[in-house]
């Protein structure tokens, strides 16, 4: 392709996350992209339906229907988890590139499914992970991998966004391990609250396209809402391939609208922590670096540095070979008995109802600060 050719955008969803690209292609139009369409047959319930009418925005039902009328260079896949993977490879095999937001997908096989697409196809799949395409983030990781910081030790993180009713009810998946017969494993881990967690794996990575392997993990899983069927609490320990404990901290029944972000990174001769959207370096000497600027909420970061790398015909840098450690880690963790939690508090804000576990945030943010699992400091839920 040659270079700055306006590239040709499919929307594949219009529903939950999907408004912030709208949102993004109509309140703020680039000449870089040109959006050809969008892929929803529960379009018309759109919060954007209105707009993308207006605008007269052509819908489609399946992807198949847009590439039987129209060509794209870049699919933005924004559609359920379930269909992440089918219609990524479907794209790709449409000769189109494709960002697709996280979750990568519902299982390492489809991870594996999705890789052998990339490589078939000549066509590359970003991943959605806002953090990896931050500039303050990549710098981190090239001082990380320049030994900077000497040897890594240990990585911990807790990240806790309260979630009620209305979050589990916007559509047939949320909260749950399949959808039908189709696999989702839909859980604050591998969904609202991925990116902190695959953020350590990332920045351990040996290249800045890659992220580290895990090799075992010890979890301990919980569920304090009755009504969905996976966890909604989870402690986190596993072990990197070169040996590296990551420890991480997520729930969404907690009665803080929010909770973290918290992380310290601990290296041989620096530590380093986030806080206020940006992470500090602390060296022993006392010597400190800032890198700063880290918005989690922006989409234009990931979705131009993609476009930019199809003009460029380079990779962008998170792509299936970078998510599929977290895809690993999800399904490692899935093996394990959820417990349901019997001391909860059912409480109500308005229509909204919530769950919460009784001082969840103390209890695993001490956890935290002994990169602990709970059993092992005496904490029962």
């Amino acid at each position: 392709m040659n270079k700055m050719e306006q590239i040709k955008i499919l929307l594949v969803g219009a529903g939950g996350y999907a408004f912030k690209y709208i949102s993004e292609f109509i309140d703020h139009p680039n000449d870089k992209v040109k959006l050809m369409g969008i892929c929803d047959p529960y379009a018309d319930k759109s919060v954007c339906y209105n707009q993308i009418i207006e605008r007269k925005i052509p819908i489609y039902n399946t992807v198949n229907e847009f590439f039987n009328e129209r060509k794209a260079d870049l699919a933005v896949i924004v559609s359920p988890i379930q269909f992440h993977c089918e219609q990524s490879i479907f794209c790709l095999e449409n000769g189109c590139n494709v960002l697709c937001e996280k979750p990568l997908c519902a299982d390492i096989e489809q991870a594996r499914l999705m890789r052998e697409a990339e490589l078939r196809t000549g066509r590359f799949i970003a991943v959605g992970y806002q953090l990896c395409f931050v500039s303050s983030i990549a710098e981190l990781k090239k001082d990380i991998m320049s030994g900077k910081f000497g040897k890594p030790l240990e990585m911990k993180a807790i990240h806790m966004m309260r979630r009620g009713s209305d979050y589990y009810a916007r559509n047939n998946w949320a909260g749950k391990i399949k959808s039908g017969n189709l696999l989702v494993c839909d859980s604050p881990f591998s969904n609202a609250s991925a990116h902190q967690f695959h953020n350590m794996l990332f920045l351990l990575g040996k290249t800045m396209g890659t992220s580290t392997g895990v090799k075992a993990v010890e979890t301990e899983l919980y569920r304090a809402n009755p009504n969905i069927e996976n966890f909604d609490c989870m402690a986190l320990r596993c072990e990197t391939e070169t040996g590296i404990n990551v420890v991480y901290y997520t729930a969404h029944c907690v009665k803080s609208k929010e909770f973290g972000v918290f992380s310290e990174y601990k290296f041989e001769n620096a530590t380093i922590t986030y806080s206020d959207n940006k992470y500090t370096a602390l060296f022993k000497d006392g010597r400190t670096k800032v890198y700063d600027g880290i918005d989690t909420s922006l989409i234009q970061p990931k979705l131009y540095n993609v476009v930019d790398c199809i003009n460029s015909n380079t990779v962008p840098i998170c792509t299936v070979e970078t998510a599929t450690p977290h895809m690993q880690c999800v399904h490692m963790v899935q093996q394990n008995q959820i417990k349901p939690v019997s001391n909860v508090v059912c409480w109500q804000d308005g229509e909204v109802v919530y769950y919460s576990i009784p001082q969840l945030e103390e209890k695993l943010y001490n956890c935290y600060k002994q990169a602990a699992l709970p059993c092992e400091i005496g904490i029962r839920f």
